[in-house]
């Protein structure tokens, strides 16, 4: 009887390992493609690609491990951390339902691993849970910023750290080079598919630098006429993927009265991560184009054909997400109104935050630092938590408040945009840019939400 009995117990822990094989060797194979639904859940969670390649190779060991009794426990030990590491991350994202997709897989690895080799499966479990939690860990800390809705986060650019530069032949004795100082550019970008990116940049032709003022004076007045052209614009129209981070960015230059579609060469130098010093989510790249300025009418005639017709645009782009835990809330003289809202809305709701920012202004805002800076702070906190139904609770009472802060409004936006609310969103984010005409981060989400 004891010997039928071990039998039977035999047989089903095959069919139990069987069963796990089967299914995490498919689950690993699944890691691989960059077009499939595991593709996107990794990209939502702010994981980069290698560490998808990175569990679909342990999910696929561990099923071949699995096969052979005498290491069915590393395998069962590799499961058991994986669940154990998707658990987290569930909750970390604030969906605590999803952690019993893990618990069957989990339980089942368990009874393999102790029914095969009870000391080894500890043994191996330490290793490597330091293997998988280091990632985890590092995706934790980065804010999150993806809108479903347009398959995107937005980006600014640093421009204390970007370039937009150009180099043009001097008689062919030597190059001019020079670069627009003052410019601002939006990015709309997609981690896991860069290729359905998107960006608007604007310059200020007033800020060109060539080093030599008197030189730059001819190039404002006779070349650009910034008077009457104050703007170079582009504006991406599609990008085509390359391969091993090489992009083609097609997009509309305009430079004057002209606009020209162009298609400038980029290579992804920085992918989705944080810098050490704050916590900001970078992304990066570089390229440049050829262009032919007479094609702009940038040309102040014979008199000046000692410059060549071409010249080379170079571009380094460093974008930037803010880590809002970092900045300060200004409450040396006053108590900051930012901050209280802020912890109300963690230890109540948005709308208990809402009302007390319309009533403290109303009353007592002599009491409290009312600057709308940090009103700001508490929403893009709140947003960078995922509390975007708080935040946007505070931004409906701030856009009432400071009708024309354009950057209320360009929140509000962004917050209806990550709840799924597309009319909402298309109406903060035009009352935005009917403030600030300028404003590229309007003019992206905009051609997004109008399906442009």
């Amino acid at each position: 009887m004891p010997k039928a009995r071990a039998v039977v117990v035999e047989v089903l822990l095959w069919i139990i390992t069987a069963f796990l094989a089967f299914i995490f060797f498919r689950q690993g194979l699944n890691k691989f493609p960059d077009h499939n639904g595991w593709a996107r859940a990794f990209a939502n969670w702010h994981f980069p690609v290698w560490f998808r390649y990175l569990i679909g190779v342990l999910e696929i060991a561990a099923a071949v491990l699995l096969l052979w009794p005498r290491t069915a426990s590393i395998g069962a030990a590799l499961i058991v951390v994986i669940m154990i590491g998707g658990m987290a991350t569930h909750i970390w994202w604030g969906r605590p339902k999803e952690v019993f997709h893990e618990a069957m897989p989990l339980v089942l690895a368990t009874i393999v691993g102790v029914a095969r080799r009870r000391r080894m499966i500890f043994k191996t479990l330490a290793p490597v849970a330091a293997l998988f939690l280091a990632p985890l860990a590092l995706g934790a800390e980065i804010p999150v910023a993806r809108i479903d809705m347009i398959g995107a986060e937005i980006y600014s650019i640093d421009q204390s750290h970007s370039h937009v530069g150009f180099a043009i032949d001097f008689l062919g004795l030597s190059t001019v080079r020079g670069a627009f100082n003052e410019y601002s550019a939006t990015i709309l970008y997609d981690e896991a598919h860069p290729e359905r990116s998107s960006a608007t940049i604007i310059i200020a032709a007033s800020s060109i630098d060539s080093g030599s003022q008197f030189r730059d004076r001819d190039l404002k007045a006779k070349f650009f006429e910034i008077e009457k052209y104050p703007e170079i614009r582009f504006q991406s129209t599609r990008i085509e993927a390359k391969g091993n981070n090489k992009f083609l960015v097609h997009g509309n230059l305009t430079i004057k009265d002209v606009t020209k579609e162009i298609a400038i060469p980029m290579t992804r130098t920085i992918t989705r991560r944080p810098d050490a010093a704050w916590g900001n989510i970078r992304i990066g790249g570089n390229g440049g184009v050829l262009i032919h300025r007479k094609e702009f009418h940038v040309d102040a005639g014979e008199a000046f054909n000692m410059l060549s017709d071409d010249v080379n645009l170079e571009i380094e782009v460093l974008g930037n997400r803010f880590n809002y835990d970092k900045w300060s809330w200004a409450a040396k003289d006053k108590p900051s109104i930012g901050e209280l809202l802020f912890n109300t809305a963690q230890e109540k709701d948005g709308a208990a935050a809402a009302a007390q920012l319309r009533d403290l202004k109303a009353n007592h805002a002599a009491d409290y630092n009312f600057d709308p800076g940090q009103v700001g702070i508490a929403a893009n906190r709140l947003m960078q938590r995922r509390k975007v139904a708080d935040a946007l609770e505070i931004l409906k009472v701030a856009t009432e408040l400071w009708p024309d802060e354009p950057g209320f409004h360009a929140r509000a936006g962004e917050a209806y945009a990550t709840l799924g609310k597309r009319e909402e969103a298309t109406r903060e984010y035009e009352k935005a840019l009917s403030l600030n005409a300028r404003g590229t981060e309007a003019m992206e989400m905009l051609r997004r939400l109008k399906g442009a």
